[in-house]
């Protein structure tokens, strides 16, 4: 057959497009340059994901998490590539090649049927820009999320001759990534549900792709060595981690960003509406187009929640899944849309997507995007084609493998523990330094505590304690994530422990709890129950034991929708401690539910230790509490009821330890060192680093409160350094912090900055006043034997205070 010079033309522009981007993102996805493990939140969860998978233990069963049996094949971006494992090197590799590999080819599918005049190469601009700026700034999440789309996409527009093979195709991967991260898996079901929707319009009533995609992954499932008798455990646990995570993990940012996102999403479906109306079949009776605006509007609100309940860099995720939404959709709209002011929208449209994306990337990671971009396309492509030659001589798997070896050594050097016999588990989140050190890890099922926050989740953590095959020793320290009240993270646990183990030495930050040979009696007995509304203080009864309170705290059926759509507010316990002073922590409602100690407060290993000792005073007056309130925004009454349900207990401790505790232990002198005071009164919107001093992290009005967060360097860590607030609006309370930052030590590599962390929070008497003192609050801070070191400056007020 002839080929016209404009079919031949379009042919070879598309083909063109396809090996660009399968080009691309063979070198930026596959992990060329793994990270290495290292102590710390993120990497401890990638290294138990490979450690899961080797050892074939049982998700939903024995580890319940965000990820599934494949998680080990996750990486959040090519610039925080895949954690590297020796044994899955391979494996990642080939993953990511074959999903490069099918995102060119659906790219090039969808595009080969455009026109072949000038507008063809618009949908091309696109997906080759759409595609770099996903691949070199977003990574994989987005990549992931974008094959289901992709799915419905050429599904709709393949030839009947390949109908069947490509989507038998794209059900297998979105049921395998489905097993990678669960949020995938509701993504890839509402995407073959919305197919399914279509083959009903047409009058085929059979659920063809729904039994596939299910067939699929059971059968990868069982791939991953689980027991297929697991596979509803797996289901319902992922699915009650999921549903607990807006109002658990929840983060507050200014809404700018949310409205910027959702007014361009807005916009884009308001295109796609009037696009598939004017130019599609729906009346002949051809659904296509609706069931793709529906299948637009799901994937864009799954990426939204993904993006913006936790409101940091996971933003970043909302943003990149719309420039891909955009790209996708444009290789449709160009083919049948034929009108230029139309087109000329989508092209501003993506370009406005685009920037905007851009520009928070920078917002949030503090980089320019356009030199990454740009070192990306030149740099780090050769530096990537170096190491794929480099694998092929079998140079860099051992070159990688040394390293892997130096990064455990230096884990174990860093984090040296004494002879360890049997099974261990750590408390809340470090397991790199058990798998490090090459004890035998016996997790918790939700193995990182911050993410026990339902009571079905809770009770799976409790009934492993209780087990007989429950570790043999436990690695045990009080962290928090989120400004969370230090004794809720596992704090229903906590008289599961008592009972059953006892503190017999200290190491590094970490309690060496051994399990007991019969279990103390841990009695919780009930001395009051009241209601009180928000912002009420309730007077803490005085008890013999440790006071043990829960708090329920019941959704209305507005916060239960608002919960579902995005998330709700943030509930803060306010405690009026002996002493006078007052402390400001964030509560889980779920979590608060199931009981937690109040008083004494306890938060560190030393005083845990002192406690389960029995062994109260050594702990001061700052530790008790004296009244306690529950805050929350203005609004709050609408999305919670405002009768609180408060429990109050006495917990007793019976029963000696079994063994006798170090010296060390029983001294106290492990307890942190905090050498960080704190003056108030208190910033601006716009943070700056410090002149190698320091932070400021978070800095954000809410209602009438300012949260301030961040580090400074301690130069010396036996003497005082001050953090000083200041503002023309004085706050009416505050509350001060000093936190871990064992993150900040490891970036710096300076271990005395491990408690260098700082959080303040202030009070003032109306929200206007919050924000007025938000535009002018400086940070600074000063030690006895160094001058001003400026944390935070963006006003003049601030400059006047430096020397000079």
């Amino acid at each position: 057959m002839k080929l016209s010079k404009g079919t031949a033309y379009q042919a070879i522009s598309t083909i063109s497009v396809g090996l660009v981007i399968f080009f691309l993102a063979a070198l930026l996805l596959p992990p060329w340059f793994p990270r290495m493990p290292e102590s710390g939140l993120d990497s401890s969860w990638m290294f138990v994901l490979n450690h899961a998978f080797t050892n074939h233990l049982q998700f939903g069963k024995e580890i319940i998490f965000t990820f599934g049996p494949y998680g080990f094949l996750y990486s959040s971006s090519f610039l925080y590539s895949n954690l590297f494992y020796p044994e899955h090197y391979g494996v990642q590799i080939v993953f990511w090649l074959v999903i490069a590999g099918v995102i060119a080819a659906s790219i090039n599918f969808l595009l080969k049927k455009g026109t072949t005049s000038f507008f063809t190469l618009i949908p091309q601009i696109i997906s080759v820009s759409g595609m770099i700026i996903t691949l070199v700034l977003f990574g994989s999440d987005v990549v992931l999320l974008t094959i289901p789309l992709l799915f419905i996409f050429v599904l709709f527009q393949a030839e009947k001759q390949i109908h069947h093979f490509s989507g038998v195709l794209f059900l297998a991967l979105c049921a395998f990534i489905g097993l990678i991260k669960f949020t995938f898996a509701i993504c890839g079901f509402t995407m073959v549900l919305c197919a399914e929707m279509y083959r009903f319009s047409k009058g085929k009533y059979l659920p063809i792709y729904l039994g596939t995609y299910m067939l699929f992954f059971a059968l990868f499932f069982l791939l991953a060595h689980q027991h297929l008798e697991n596979l509803v455990a797996f289901i319902t646990t992922s699915l009650e981690v999921a549903g607990g995570y807006s109002e658990a993990m929840q983060l507050f940012s200014p809404s700018g960003e949310i409205m910027a996102f959702i007014g361009l999403v807005f916009c884009l479906l308001i295109l796609i509406a009037c696009a598939e109306w004017r130019f599609g079949r729906w009346r002949e009776g051809d659904w296509r187009g609706l069931i793709l605006l529906l299948s637009i509007v799901i994937f864009n609100f799954i990426t939204f929640k993904a993006g913006f309940v936790r409101h940091d860099g996971h933003t970043l995720i909302a943003w990149g899944s719309l420039v891909i939404c955009i790209t996708i959709y444009s290789t449709r709209f160009y083919q049948d849309v034929p009108v230029r002011t139309w087109r000329l929208a989508l092209a501003i449209l993506f370009i406005s997507a685009a920037g905007m994306s851009m520009w928070y990337d920078a917002r949030h990671h503090f980089r320019n995007p356009l030199n990454v971009v740009r070192l990306t396309l030149t740099r780090r492509l050769s530096k990537r084609i170096v190491a794929i030659k480099e694998l092929g001589l079998n140079e860099r798997v051992t070159r990688l493998s040394e390293e892997y070896r130096a990064a455990l050594e230096k884990i174990r050097n860093a984090n040296p523990f004494p002879p360890i016999q049997g099974a261990v588990d750590l408390y809340p989140w470090d397991e790199s330094l058990i798998l490090a050190h090459g004890l035998r890890y016996a997790p918790r099922p939700v193995f990182q505590s911050y993410s026990a926050y339902s009571k079905p989740l809770i009770d799976a953590n409790r009934t492993h304690l209780r087990d007989e095959k429950a570790p043999t020793t436990l690695l045990f320290d009080v962290q928090t994530i989120d400004s969370r009240f230090p004794a809720m993270e596992d704090g229903a646990s906590w008289p599961d422990i008592w009972a059953r183990y006892d503190p017999i030495d200290v190491s590094g930050d970490y309690l060496i709890l051994t399990r007991r040979t019969t279990a103390r009696m841990v009695q919780i007995v009930p001395v009051a129950t009241t209601a009180v509304p928000f912002s009420k203080p309730l007077k803490m009864p005085q008890v013999s034991g440790l006071t043990w309170v829960a708090i329920d705290v019941k959704k209305t059926m507005l916060g239960t929708v608002m919960n579902l759509l995005f998330k709700l507010p943030i509930l803060e316990l306010d405690l009026t401690m002996a002493d006078g002073s007052t402390r400001i922590e964030r509560i889980v409602p779920n979590v608060a539910s199931m009981g937690f100690v109040i008083n004494p407060v306890i938060e560190s290993n030393a005083d845990f230790a002192q406690v389960s000792l029995n062994n109260r005073a050594q702990l001061a007056p700052s530790d008790q509490a004296v009244a306690m309130t529950i805050e929350g925004p203005e609004y709050v009454s609408w999305l919670y009821n405002n009768a609180i349900r408060v429990s109050v207990s006495t917990l007793t401790i019976d029963g000696r330890i079994e063994r006798k505790p170090s010296p060390k232990l029983l001294a106290g002198s492990h307890a942190p060192t905090r050498s960080l005071r704190i003056l108030a009164p208190p910033t601006g919107n716009e943070l700056h680093p410090a002149r190698e001093g320091g932070h400021v992290d978070e800095l954000e009005a809410t209602g009438n409160k300012i949260y301030v967060s961040g580090w400074v360097k301690l130069d010396n860590t036996e003497r005082d350094q001050t953090i000083t607030v200041t503002s023309s609006i004085r706050p009416g309370s505050y509350f001060l912090k000093t936190v871990k930052r064992p993150d900040v030590a490891s970036a710096l590599r300076n271990e005395g900055l491990a408690q260098s962390g700082f959080r303040i929070i202030l009070r003032f008497d109306s929200p206007a006043s919050a924000n007025r003192a938000a535009k002018e609050l400086c940070v600074y801070a000063q030690s006895e034997t160094t001058s001003v070191t400026v944390v935070h400056s963006n006003n003049q007020l601030c400059r006047r205070l430096l020397p000079g």
